[in-house]
């Protein structure tokens, strides 16, 4: 699935933050989520830089992602 990657900066350090989401419709705009905290501590109100086309896979519920060794 086609999804995007949005850069949101931190407003306190500067720092560039990456979410992912499913690909913005009508029905996922509201679903994509800005970063919950900085590595600062700061919580919310991050600046949306921009966002860039990525993959993204739907894990269905109760499957676990497992990386291999």
């Amino acid at each position: 699935m086609i999804g995007i990657e949005c850069k949101w900066e931190c407003p306190s350090c500067e720092n560039i933050l990456k979410t992912q989401s499913p690909f913005w419709t009508k029905d996922f705009r509201k679903k994509v989520k800005e970063p919950s905290k900085c590595d600062c501590g700061r919580k919310g109100n991050f600046s949306l830089l921009g966002f860039d086309r990525c993959d993204f896979e739907i894990v269905p519920k109760g499957y676990k992602i497992v990386e291999d060794t």
